[in-house]
Parts: structure tokens; sequence; C-alpha cells
């Protein structure tokens, strides 16, 4: 875990010396659609695949270079327990990426992302278990790792491009996350 944050620490360090220099292009979002999402709390697993929107920027501080802060917030993943009981689990994350951009053209741009994450689970688990009488969960955790992938944009018009990305974050809660959407140039 402390690797980890030392990891993150460095991470966002860097970013930070660059957003220093970096200016905001770009605005916008789209849907998400996660896969894989497993937590582990109190020897029980809670999960969240589902949809969820996404809200980013885009900090240019060169022709190859892009800092995309991005939040995204997925609806909530109900279970009913058929023994009676329901668990709910609500995902948020924010990531703070470097985009490497491989083709700087002005239509089309293909790119690498890394970077760090932070995921915050809201569980709330309130069940009949056949091995204890009731259980009873309710807990916010946090959920620190790394992520890469690559993406897309393209442009719709002057000021509209339609981007496309997937990336695998690498954390206790490994997940793959599809982001298409819109970004407006500002």
């Amino acid at each position: 875990m402390k690797k980890i944050i030392t990891v993150i620490f460095v991470i966002v360090s860097v970013f930070s010396g660059f957003l220093v220099n970096a200016q905001l292009t770009k605005i916008g979002g789209g849907i998400v659609l996660a896969t894989g999402g497993r937590y582990l709390y109190n020897d029980l697993e809670y999960f969240n695949k589902s949809f969820g929107l996404d809200i980013r920027g885009e900090f240019d501080v060169n022709k190859k270079l892009k800092i995309v802060p991005d939040f995204q917030f997925f609806l909530p993943n109900t279970y009913n327990f058929p023994d009676g009981g329901q668990s709910k689990t609500t995902l948020f994350t924010f990531d703070l990426n470097g985009h490497y951009i491989l083709n700087p053209k002005k239509d089309f741009r293909f790119y690498f992302l890394g970077g760090a994450h932070c995921g915050g689970w809201n569980i709330k688990d309130q069940r009949t278990s056949t091995i204890e009488n009731e259980i009873n969960n309710s807990a916010f955790k946090f959920d620190f790792g790394v992520n890469a992938g690559a993406g897309f944009m393209m442009k719709i018009n002057y000021r509209l491009s339609f981007f496309a990305e997937v990336k695998y974050i690498i954390a206790k809660t490994n997940q793959m996350m599809f982001s298409p959407g819109l970004v407006y140039d500002i």
C-alpha cells in the first residue's frame, strides 16, 4: 500500500509541474462502462459493473502531451439476495492521466494514456446469512492505483470532437473501463 501511495504521489508531483505550464483547452464528457470491479470488505465480495457518467478536461502541455483529469460517477449496483435483504454498491473514480499523442494531426489523433487512479466505493449491505444471523455492512472505502490504456479523438467540426478510450485500472479492484463521449474546444 505504501508503494502505491508513493507512486501516485510521484505521478501527481510530475503532472502538477506540467500543469503550471499547461493551458485548459477542452472540456466535455460522456458515458463510461465498467467491467470487473470487485471489492472485498469483511470477507464479503461487492461488485460494481455498471454504466456511469464521465466528466473531463484537457490541458495542453505541448503538441504530443496532454494532461487529462477525469471524474466518473457510476449508477448504483443493487443485488437482491434470495434469503432476504440487499446489497448496494456505488462507485466514483478520479483519474489524472497523461495522453501521449502518437500522430498529432488536427482531425484525428491516436494516443496512449497512463496515470493515477483513486476510486471511492460506497457499500451498503443488509441481509440475512445462513452462516451468521445478520450482515450489516455500511462503509465508504478508497482504492488507489494506476491505469493504462489507449484511445482516439476525431474532430466533428471546428469546436467539437468525439473521443473513445479504453483503460485498465491496476488496483485492489482491477477494472476495465470503456468511455466514449464528446469534448468541446474552449
